[in-house]
Formats: structure tokens, sequence, C-alpha cells
């Protein structure tokens, strides 16, 4: 008996597809800590908005302006979750891919979530460094901005992946027509 070989693109998808979930589970862990030193710094210490998460120090906001270090942290932490989400549904697509049947409903409702969560990252980006932008100095700011860096990419890329979304869902329509007639 002769296994199936595998093309070179399953083999470049199966790395792919590695890597994806070794990116999801970096980022849901990063995402859990971030959210988590939010809790404590609301919760239990407020004295340790200071040291937020990689340098990010809001502990003058804090003290200031509470609804902006609220509002500020928050849409990060939310915009974390989505991007967790995003890399979630990357992960679906390797799962749920056929390479005899590519085109299949659940492929294309997994990409048009994609380009909705990337659109809301985006989104929520650009209020978060607009609020930073505000209401930081100038090194917090420069910190933010890593944080919050490829807001504009994340809207262009929800634009490119709805395009796809569409042409998966019109391929769905015509691989059911082609095995009606059949």
């Amino acid at each position: 008996m002769n296994p199936i070989k595998k093309t070179r693109t399953q083999n470049i998808l199966q790395v792919m597809q590695a890597i994806s979930w070794l990116t999801f589970i970096s980022l849901l862990v990063q995402t859990g800590i971030l959210a988590y030193s939010f809790l404590i710094q609301v919760q239990i210490n407020p004295e340790s908005a200071s040291e937020l998460y990689s340098g990010l120090d809001l502990f003058d906001t804090i003290t200031k302006t509470p609804v902006v270090y609220y509002l500020i942290t928050i849409s990060i932490v939310v915009s974390f979750i989505f991007k967790t989400l995003l890399l979630y549904f990357v992960t679906q697509i390797f799962a749920k891919i056929k390479f005899e049947r590519p085109f299949t409903p659940i492929l294309s409702v997994i990409v048009s979530k994609m380009s909705y969560v990337s659109l809301t990252i985006g989104i929520l980006s650009n209020v978060s460094l607009r609020l930073s932008q505000a209401f930081l100095d100038a090194e917090n700011f420069s910190v933010m901005n890593e944080f919050i860096k490829g807001a504009d990419a994340f809207i262009l890329f929800a634009g490119i992946l709805f395009i796809i979304a569409q042409v998966l869902k019109r391929g769905v329509e015509i691989q059911i027509e082609n095995d009606l007639t059949i």
C-alpha cells in the first residue's frame, strides 16, 4: 500500500497552521496578562498603573483623569481580545478547509467574520490612538502607539477580507450549480 503523498501546498499549509496556533496561543496569553493587570489596577492597586504592561505608565492619567484611563485601557484590552479572536478564526480556516471541495459555506462565513473583526480592531485602535494622543504625554503616547500600531492596516485588511469572503461565497454558489448539473 502506498501512503497518499502530500502536496507541497498541503505541507506549507500544515506549517502555517502550526504557526497560526502558536501565534494564537501567544496572543491569548498576552491578552490574559493585559486584562489581568488592568483588573488588578482597578480592584486592588491603582498605583500599579505605572507598570501596566511593557513599559506603559498610565499612573498620571489614572490620578488626573480616571475616565480617560479606563477608556484607554478598556479599548486596549478589547482590541487585544479581538486580535485574539481574529487569530482564532485563522486556526478555524485551517481546520475547516478541504482540498477536494475548497469552496464551503463555513469558510465563507469565517472569512466574513474575520473582516468584521478586523474592521472592529481598526476602529478601536483608532479611537485608542486618538484618546492617547489627546491625553497622554509624549513618552507614554510613543509606548501606546506601539500597542496600537497598524489601525489603518486593520481597516484595509477588513476590506480585503470582505472581498475575499464575497469571492468565496460566489465560489460556493458556482460549486453547488456544478454539482446540480452533473
